[in-house]
Protein backbone atom coordinates (compact mmCIF):
# COMPACT_ATOMS: atom_id res chain seq x y z
CA UNK A 1 0.00 0.00 0.00
CA UNK A 2 1.54 3.22 -0.86
CA UNK A 3 -0.12 6.84 -0.31
CA UNK A 4 1.45 9.71 -2.66
CA UNK A 5 0.43 13.43 -2.78
CA UNK A 6 -2.22 12.98 -5.03
CA UNK A 7 -4.19 10.60 -4.11
CA UNK A 8 -4.34 6.88 -1.87
CA UNK A 9 -3.73 3.30 -3.51
CA UNK A 10 -4.52 0.15 -1.77
CA UNK A 11 -4.75 -3.45 -1.82
CA UNK A 12 -7.06 -6.06 -0.91
CA UNK A 13 -8.45 -9.39 -1.49
CA UNK A 14 -12.31 -9.71 -2.48
CA UNK A 15 -14.59 -11.81 -0.64
CA UNK A 16 -18.06 -13.30 -0.45
CA UNK A 17 -18.60 -10.77 2.35
CA UNK A 18 -17.41 -7.66 0.17
CA UNK A 19 -20.13 -9.33 -2.99
CA UNK A 20 -22.41 -9.65 -0.38
CA UNK A 21 -22.62 -6.91 1.28
CA UNK A 22 -21.82 -4.49 -1.73
CA UNK A 23 -25.29 -5.85 -3.04
CA UNK A 24 -27.51 -4.64 -0.24
CA UNK A 25 -25.22 -1.46 0.09
CA UNK A 26 -26.39 -1.05 -3.72
CA UNK A 27 -30.25 -0.65 -2.45
CA UNK A 28 -32.19 1.96 -1.38
CA UNK A 29 -32.14 2.02 2.31
CA UNK A 30 -35.85 1.45 2.67
CA UNK A 31 -35.89 -1.81 -0.33
CA UNK A 32 -33.44 -3.18 1.93
CA UNK A 33 -35.59 -3.72 4.90
CA UNK A 34 -38.21 -4.51 2.77
CA UNK A 35 -36.48 -7.13 1.30
CA UNK A 36 -35.33 -8.58 4.97
CA UNK A 37 -38.27 -8.28 6.63
CA UNK A 38 -40.34 -9.67 3.75
CA UNK A 39 -37.87 -12.78 3.83
CA UNK A 40 -38.37 -12.73 7.39
CA UNK A 41 -41.91 -12.58 7.27
CA UNK A 42 -42.05 -15.29 4.13
CA UNK A 43 -40.48 -18.43 6.32
CA UNK A 44 -42.32 -17.40 9.55
CA UNK A 45 -45.60 -18.21 7.28
CA UNK A 46 -43.65 -21.02 5.61
CA UNK A 47 -42.81 -22.45 8.59
CA UNK A 48 -46.29 -22.06 9.95
CA UNK A 49 -47.73 -23.40 6.96
CA UNK A 50 -46.16 -26.54 7.17
CA UNK A 51 -47.20 -26.66 10.78
CA UNK A 52 -51.23 -26.67 10.14
CA UNK A 53 -53.44 -24.56 8.42
CA UNK A 54 -52.71 -21.09 7.71
CA UNK A 55 -53.62 -18.81 9.86
CA UNK A 56 -54.47 -15.81 7.29
CA UNK A 57 -57.34 -16.60 4.80
CA UNK A 58 -58.74 -15.57 1.73
CA UNK A 59 -57.72 -13.69 -1.15
CA UNK A 60 -55.69 -11.21 0.95
CA UNK A 61 -54.30 -13.68 3.09
CA UNK A 62 -53.12 -15.61 -0.29
CA UNK A 63 -51.55 -12.29 -1.44
CA UNK A 64 -49.94 -11.50 1.32
CA UNK A 65 -47.96 -15.13 1.34
CA UNK A 66 -47.24 -14.94 -2.29
CA UNK A 67 -45.55 -11.37 -1.41
CA UNK A 68 -44.13 -12.11 1.79
CA UNK A 69 -42.72 -15.95 -0.19
CA UNK A 70 -41.47 -14.18 -3.35
CA UNK A 71 -39.35 -11.53 -0.99
CA UNK A 72 -37.85 -14.94 0.86
CA UNK A 73 -36.83 -16.53 -2.48
CA UNK A 74 -35.24 -13.15 -3.50
CA UNK A 75 -33.30 -12.05 -0.08
CA UNK A 76 -32.05 -16.06 -0.86
CA UNK A 77 -30.76 -15.67 -4.34
CA UNK A 78 -28.84 -12.67 -2.92
CA UNK A 79 -25.82 -14.92 -1.03
CA UNK A 80 -26.61 -17.67 -3.34
CA UNK A 81 -25.52 -15.01 -6.24
CA UNK A 82 -22.58 -13.83 -4.46
CA UNK A 83 -21.27 -17.37 -3.39
CA UNK A 84 -21.65 -18.12 -7.67
CA UNK A 85 -19.76 -14.86 -8.31
CA UNK A 86 -16.80 -15.22 -5.66
CA UNK A 87 -16.62 -19.00 -7.16
CA UNK A 88 -16.46 -17.76 -10.93
CA UNK A 89 -13.64 -15.37 -10.19
CA UNK A 90 -9.99 -16.66 -10.59
CA UNK A 91 -7.52 -15.39 -7.51
CA UNK A 92 -6.02 -12.83 -9.72
CA UNK A 93 -9.53 -11.75 -10.11
CA UNK A 94 -10.28 -11.50 -6.50
CA UNK A 95 -6.31 -9.30 -5.44
CA UNK A 96 -7.68 -5.82 -6.52
CA UNK A 97 -5.38 -3.05 -6.33
CA UNK A 98 -8.14 0.10 -5.01
CA UNK A 99 -6.99 3.67 -6.38
CA UNK A 100 -8.62 7.39 -5.40
CA UNK A 101 -6.85 10.14 -6.85
CA UNK A 102 -6.94 13.66 -8.77
CA UNK A 103 -8.67 12.10 -11.41
CA UNK A 104 -11.39 9.71 -9.71
CA UNK A 105 -10.86 5.99 -8.85
CA UNK A 106 -9.47 2.72 -10.48
CA UNK A 107 -9.72 -0.67 -9.69
CA UNK A 108 -7.46 -2.61 -11.06
CA UNK A 109 -7.09 -6.77 -10.72
CA UNK A 110 -3.99 -8.82 -10.74
CA UNK A 111 -5.26 -10.24 -14.41
CA UNK A 112 -4.70 -6.61 -15.45
CA UNK A 113 -8.87 -5.83 -15.82
CA UNK A 114 -9.64 -2.04 -14.83
CA UNK A 115 -12.42 -0.44 -14.47
CA UNK A 116 -12.23 2.88 -13.51
CA UNK A 117 -14.86 6.44 -12.84
CA UNK A 118 -13.81 9.86 -13.00
CA UNK A 119 -14.59 12.44 -10.14
CA UNK A 120 -17.68 14.24 -12.57
CA UNK A 121 -19.60 10.41 -12.15
CA UNK A 122 -19.61 10.01 -8.81
CA UNK A 123 -22.62 11.75 -6.92
CA UNK A 124 -21.59 11.19 -3.90
CA UNK A 125 -19.13 9.48 -0.99
CA UNK A 126 -19.61 7.49 2.22
CA UNK A 127 -16.88 5.83 4.38
CA UNK A 128 -18.29 3.35 6.72
CA UNK A 129 -17.69 0.59 9.21
CA UNK A 130 -16.19 -1.55 6.17
CA UNK A 131 -15.97 0.14 3.24
CA UNK A 132 -16.02 3.17 0.90
CA UNK A 133 -19.16 3.35 -0.94
CA UNK A 134 -19.38 5.50 -4.03
CA UNK A 135 -22.23 6.19 -6.06
CA UNK A 136 -21.82 6.58 -9.48
CA UNK A 137 -24.52 8.05 -11.55
CA UNK A 138 -26.58 5.88 -13.90
CA UNK A 139 -24.66 2.69 -12.58
CA UNK A 140 -24.85 2.06 -8.50
CA UNK A 141 -22.63 1.69 -5.80
CA UNK A 142 -18.91 1.11 -6.07
CA UNK A 143 -17.63 -1.10 -3.21
CA UNK A 144 -13.89 -0.23 -1.69
CA UNK A 145 -12.90 -2.37 1.53
CA UNK A 146 -11.54 -0.30 3.56
CA UNK A 147 -9.26 -2.84 5.10
CA UNK A 148 -6.83 -2.17 1.78
CA UNK A 149 -5.98 1.24 3.13
CA UNK A 150 -3.45 1.92 6.34
CA UNK A 151 -4.91 3.49 9.25
CA UNK A 152 -2.79 6.88 8.34
CA UNK A 153 -4.69 6.71 4.79
CA UNK A 154 -8.08 5.97 6.05
CA UNK A 155 -7.91 8.60 8.25
CA UNK A 156 -6.91 11.35 5.87
CA UNK A 157 -9.78 9.99 3.49
CA UNK A 158 -12.79 11.98 4.10
CA UNK A 159 -10.56 15.59 3.53
CA UNK A 160 -9.93 14.05 0.28
CA UNK A 161 -13.05 12.55 -0.81
CA UNK A 162 -15.02 16.17 0.18
CA UNK A 163 -12.76 17.87 -1.52
CA UNK A 164 -13.58 15.90 -5.14
CA UNK A 165 -17.50 14.79 -4.48
CA UNK A 166 -20.40 15.66 -1.79
CA UNK A 167 -19.42 13.35 1.27
CA UNK A 168 -22.22 11.87 3.04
Amino acid sequence: MEDDSSGFVGEAHLTFIDMFLSFFAGLPIKLGWVSIIGAGLGTLMGLQHLWGPAPIFGFVGTIAYMVFFASALVALMVPINAAVCALRLSEKQKHCIYTLDDTGHKITDHADMALGVGWPQISWARIGKRAILLKVKKVGIRWIPLRAYSSEQIAALPEFLASHTRLK
